[in-house]
């Protein structure tokens, strides 16, 4: 079940990116061409958000019933969990721990061996 929700909010998330990013795309594509119907978009997008009316001390209640195992709003996340679980028992450190030692001469003149001269980094 947790999988489940897992995946389908994953899938909701890549959807919605995908959704922005044709919308954004739309957007610059007549931002220059067709000046009206980049402010009727524009609008469109600004009209579309909804407000909400939930009040403080409801949205407080929830999430701390969200977060408490005893309440029926309780949803454990696996990801969460496996985290947590994965810290508490050192995991992390074993996994990073090469990234704390030290460079030998010879690492760091082969490396700048490899540089491309005139370039600056990142350029290929």
């Amino acid at each position: 079940m947790a999988q489940s929700r897992t995946e389908y909010k994953s899938l909701i998330r890549n959807k919605r990116f995908q959704y922005d990013k044709r919308q954004t795309d739309k957007l610059n594509e007549v931002r220059y061409k067709n000046a009206k119907m980049y402010w009727n978009m524009l609008k469109e997008a600004h009209s579309g958000k909804k407000s909400t009316n939930i009040n403080i001390n409801d949205f407080e209640r929830y999430f701390k019933a969200k977060n408490d195992p005893d309440s029926a709003f309780y949803q454990e996340d696996n990801e969460t969990t496996e985290f947590i679980d994965t810290y508490l028992n050192g995991d992390l450190e074993i996994m990073f721990a090469e990234l704390n030692d030290d460079f030998s001469n010879e690492e760091i003149k082969k490396a700048c061996s490899q540089l491309n001269n005139g370039r600056s980094g990142g350029q290929i």
